[in-house]
C-alpha cells in the first residue's frame, strides 16, 4: 500500500491534459493531431483554398498543433489566422481560443483571459460548432485551476458546463475524454468507486466512437487500470491493459505511451513479478527520456526503487532514490516527505544508522516549514521550468544552425558540380524547345482567347437569363395582382354609372377607393422589387437591414450585422449585391426549413464580404437539386460578375454557411 499512497500523492496536472486543446471537427481533415502527417495536410489545404475565412481556421489550426512544441512557429500561425480574422467577429472569437491555446503552457494569466473572452463572444451563436468551441473554453480553464490544485472547481466546470455544451456540439469523442478527466479527479482523491464510474462512461463512449486521437483512449485505459489496481481489483486492470496494448503501435510515441508503461509495471508490481514490472518501466523511463518528461521519470524511478528494495538490493535502491531527490522537480511536499522517509529506512536496512537519522531530521525540519516551503518551491519550479525550456530552445536552435551550416558547406561543392551539369544540360536544350515554344505560345494565346470569348458569352447568357427571369416575373406581378385589381375596379366602375340609388353608389365608390388603394400597394411592391426605394434613399445598409425584417417571421430569426458598409459603393454594385442577398435569403426561406440565421456584411477598402449561416437541414453539395441550383446559380453568376469569390458549406441535417467576397 505504501507506493500506492506515494503515485497518488506524486500525480500531478499535466499528465492528463498534456492534450487540453481539443481537435475541431468543423474542418475536414484526413487524420488527427496524433497524425505525423497532420501539420502537412493543413498546409496542403491552405495552398488550394482562397477562402480567407477557410485559411483562418487553417491557420488556426496549426497554431494549435505547434503550441506545446514550438512556441514561434505557433505565434506566427496564429497571427497570420488573426489578421484574415479582422473582418470577421466570429472567427475572431474564434482567435481569442486560439490564443488561449498557445498562452497553455507558458502564461496561464494570458490563457485564461483569453479562454473568458472566446466563450463570452461565443455566446451570441447558437451553432453545434460554437457550442464545442464554448464547451473547450471551460474545459480548458478547468485544466488551469487544476494547476492550482483546485481539483474541485474543475470537476464542477466539467460536470456542469463542458459536458452540458459538448453534448449539444454531438461530439463524443471530446465528451469520453471530459468524463476521462473527472475520473482524475475523484481517482487523485482517492475516491476510487466515483472514479471508477467516470473512467467507464469515459470508455464506453471513445470505444463506440470513430475517434480522431486514438492517444485519448490509451490514456483512459492507462488511468483506469490504475484506479482499478488501487481497488484491488486486478484482471479488471489487466484486462484494460491488454486492450490498450494494440494501441501502441498506431500512435506517435508520446506520454500515453508512457502512461501505459506505468500502468502495465504497476500491475506486475501488485502481482508480484518483479523483473516484468522493471522491463516495463525501463521502457518507460527510455520514452519518457526522449520526451523530457521529469515528472514521468521521477515517477517511474520511484516504482523501480520499490521494486528493487522487495528484492533486498538495497544498495542500488539507495543510489536510485538519492538521485531521485538530487533530480527532484517536484513542487509537492508530501512526495519529499515520502522520499526522504524511505532514504532513512534504505540507510537503516543498510546499517547505516548516521545517515538514517539525517535524513529522517531533514524530514522533520520539511514538516515544520511545510506551507511557507510549498509556496516558495511552487514559485521557484515554475520559474526555473520556463527558463529551462528557454534555454533549452535556444540551445536547439543553435545546435539546428549550427548543423545546417556544417551540411551546407559540405555539400556545395557537390551542388557546384551539379549546377554546372544542369548549366551545360539546359544550353543545349533551350536551343531546341525555343522554336518550339514560339509556336506553342501563340497556339496557347488562340486556345486563352477563344476560352475567354466563351466564358464572356456564358456569363452574357447568365445574365441575361436572370433578367428574363425577372421580367417574367414582373409581367406575372403585374398580370396576377396588379391586373386582376384594376379589372375589377373596371367592373365596379361598370356598375357605378348603372346604378341609380345613392347608397349603393356610395358603396360601389367605397370598394372602388379600396380597390385603388390596394392597386397603389401593389405597385409599390413591384416596383420595391425592381429597384427598392430604399437602397436609393438611405442606402444598401438599411436596404438590407429592410429585407431582412421583410422576412423574418414567427418561426424565422434573422440576425443581421453591418461592419463598415461605405457609401461610396457605385449603385449597380450596391443592386447586384442586394439582389445576391435577396437570392440568399429566398433560397433559406424557401429551402432550407432554418428557424435562425445569421447574416453578416462588412466592407474593408474595395473589398465587400458576405456570410450567412443557417440553422437549417443542409443539402448534399454534389446532390443539389433544380431549384436549389437554380438560386445558387443566380448567385454565383452575380459574384463572378463582381470579380468575387463564393464558397458554400452544407451537408444533410448540419444547416448551411456561405461565404462570399466581392470587389467593389
Amino acid at each position: 500500500m505504501e507506493i500506492r499512497r506515494y503515485i497518488l500523492l506524486s500525480w500531478f496536472t499535466l499528465s492528463f491534459f498534456c492534450n487540453a486543446s481539443a481537435q475541431l471537427n468543423n474542418l475536414s481533415v484526413e487524420a488527427g493531431m496524433d497524425n505525423a502527417a497532420y501539420p502537412d495536410n493543413l498546409k496542403s489545404k491552405l495552398q488550394n483554398t482562397a477562402s480567407d475565412s477557410t485559411k483562418a481556421r487553417l491557420y488556426f489550426l496549426l497554431s494549435e498543433y505547434w503550441a506545446d512544441k514550438d512556441t514561434l512557429t505557433s505565434k506566427a500561425y496564429l497571427l497570420h489566422g488573426r489578421k484574415l480574422s479582422e473582418t470577421n467577429y466570429y472567427l475572431q472569437a474564434l482567435s481569442s481560443y486560439y490564443y488561449g491555446v498557445y498562452y497553455f503552457h507558458i502564461n496561464q494569466e494570458k490563457s485564461e483571459q483569453a479562454f473568458f473572452i472566446s466563450r463570452k463572444s461565443l455566446l451570441h451563436y447558437k451553432t453545434k460548432e460554437a457550442y464545442l468551441y464554448m464547451a473547450n473554453c471551460y474545459a480548458n480553464y478547468a485544466y488551469l485551476q487544476y494547476r492550482k490544485d483546485k481539483s474541485q472547481l474543475m470537476a464542477d466546470l466539467l460536470l456542469n458546463k463542458s459536458i452540458p455544451l459538448i453534448k449539444k456540439a454531438g461530439n463524443n469523442e471530446l465528451l469520453g475524454k471530459f468524463y476521462g478527466d473527472i475520473g482524475l479527479v475523484f481517482k487523485n482523491r482517492w475516491q476510487y468507486n466515483k472514479a471508477e464510474k467516470y473512467f467507464v462512461q469515459s470508455i464506453y463512449v471513445l470505444e463506440k466512437t470513430k475517434i480522431k486521437h486514438p492517444s485519448r483512449l490509451l490514456f483512459v485505459y492507462a488511468l483506469a487500470s490504475e484506479n482499478y489496481l488501487f481497488e484491488g481489483k486486478k484482471n479488471e486492470a489487466k484486462k484494460l491493459l491488454d486492450k490498450a496494448s494494440p494501441l501502441l503501435d498506431d500512435i506517435l510515441p508520446g506520454l500515453s505511451h508512457v502512461g501505459y508503461y506505468f500502468s502495465e509495471s504497476l500491475y506486475f508490481e501488485v502481482t508480484n513479478q518483479y523483473e516484468k514490472a522493471l522491463s516495463s518501466i525501463d521502457k518507460g523511463l527510455n520514452l519518457a527520456f526522449k520526451l523530457i518528461d521529469k515528472y514521468y521519470i521521477e515517477k517511474l524511478s520511484f516504482l523501480k526503487y520499490k521494486i528493487l528494495t522487495r528484492q533486498g538490493k538495497y544498495l542500488e535502491a539507495k543510489n536510485l532514490l538519492e538521485n531521485i531527490i538530487k533530480t527532484s522537480t517536484t513542487s509537492y511536499s508530501q512526495n519529499r516527505q515520502t522520499q526522504y522517509y524511505e532514504l532513512a529506512e534504505t540507510y537503516h536496512r543498510l546499517g547505516n544508522e548516521k545517515k538514517a537519522y539525517a535524513w529522517l531530521k531533514k524530514l522533520l525540519i520539511l514538516k515544520d516549514s511545510l506551507n511557507r516551503q510549498q509556496i516558495d518551491n511552487q514559485i521557484n519550479q515554475l520559474e526555473i521550468k520556463y527558463q529551462t525550456s528557454e534555454k533549452e530552445k535556444k540551445i536547439a536552435a543553435l545546435n539546428a544552425e549550427t548543423k545546417q551550416a556544417t551540411l551546407i558547406i559540405k555539400n556545395n561543392k557537390l551542388y557546384n558540380w551539379l549546377l554546372l551539369f544542369v548549366c551545360l544540360f539546359l544550353f543545349t536544350v533551350v536551343g531546341l524547345l525555343w522554336v518550339y515554344y514560339k509556336n506553342y505560345k501563340k497556339l496557347i494565346q488562340q486556345k486563352v482567347t477563344a476560352l475567354e470569348q466563351q466564358q464572356h458569352i456564358a456569363l452574357t447568357s447568365a445574365i441575361l437569363e436572370a433578367e428574363e427571369s425577372e421580367r417574367n416575373r414582373v409581367a406575372k406581378d403585374l398580370h396576377d395582382g396588379l391586373g386582376g385589381i384594376l379589372t375589377a375596379v373596371k367592373i365596379n366602375l361598370a356598375n357605378f354609372t348603372k346604378e341609380s340609388h345613392p347608397d349603393a353608389k356610395n358603396l360601389i365608390l367605397q370598394d372602388i377607393r379600396n380597390q385603388l388603394d390596394h392597386s397603389i400597394t401593389e405597385l409599390r411592391y413591384i416596383a420595391k422589387n425592381m429597384m427598392p426605394q430604399t437602397l436609393l434613399q438611405y442606402g444598401l445598409e438599411t436596404a438590407i437591414k429592410e429585407l431582412c425584417e421583410s422576412i423574418i417571421h414567427n418561426n424565422l430569426i434573422i440576425s443581421f450585422e453591418a461592419i463598415n458598409i461605405g457609401e461610396t459603393i457605385p449603385l449597380n454594385k450596391q443592386l447586384i449585391i442586394y439582389r445576391i442577398l435577396q437570392e440568399i435569403l429566398t433560397n433559406i426561406l424557401k429551402h432550407s426549413y432554418a428557424s435562425e440565421v445569421v447574416l453578416q456584411c462588412s466592407q474593408n477598402q474595395n473589398r465587400f464580404y458576405i456570410t450567412a449561416e443557417d440553422n437549417g437541414k443542409g443539402f448534399d453539395l454534389s446532390k443539389v437539386s433544380n431549384k436549389i441550383g437554380l438560386g445558387i446559380n443566380n448567385i454565383k453568376n452575380r459574384v463572378e460578375h463582381l470579380g468575387g469569390k463564393i464558397e458554400i458549406l452544407s451537408a444533410p441535417d448540419e444547416g448551411t454557411s456561405i461565404n462570399i467576397e466581392l470587389d467593389v
